[in-house]
């Protein structure tokens, strides 16, 4: 194959992970459609931001939207990692969202543990170990 045939196919390859990409983030928002979009300060009034900043608070949030994927006024301290906010079907090795403990790990200190979404399964009981954490408080 010559550099012409290579150069074509590879952008072939990359539209095509491009593409699936996008669907697949759309497929994981269509959960949220009917939720509400709310406004920084409600979220801060929903969450229990005890023991943290609002500073820290909207840190938390980015971490959360970027590995998910979902816009920050679609979030709600209820959300489940394992439901509402889990990979898409066949996309579970390419999901944020196994990184998101490393990621609250490197932004807020303790260990990856602290962060597990097994131990913390619903955002608000993660965000409640990123205050632990910073509080110095360690869970039982």
């Amino acid at each position: 194959m010559n550099a012409a045939g290579t150069l074509f196919a590879l952008s072939g390859v990359i539209a095509l992970v491009v593409f699936a990409t996008r669907r697949m983030i759309a497929k994981k928002r269509e959960r949220f459609a009917g939720r509400p979009n709310v406004s920084p300060e409600e979220l801060q009034r929903q969450f229990d931001t005890t023991g943290l900043s609002p500073i820290e608070f909207a840190l938390f949030l980015r971490q959360i939207t970027e590995a998910t994927d979902i816009p920050q006024g679609k979030l709600r301290p209820s959300d489940r990692f394992e439901r509402e906010l889990a990979p898409v079907r066949g996309w579970e090795y390419d999901d944020g969202l196994n990184l998101l403990p490393e990621m609250l790990q490197e932004k807020f200190g303790g260990e990856c543990r602290d962060f597990d979404l097994k131990r913390n399964p619903t955002l608000g009981e993660l965000l409640s170990a990123v205050a632990r954490v910073r509080s110095g408080v360690q869970r039982k």
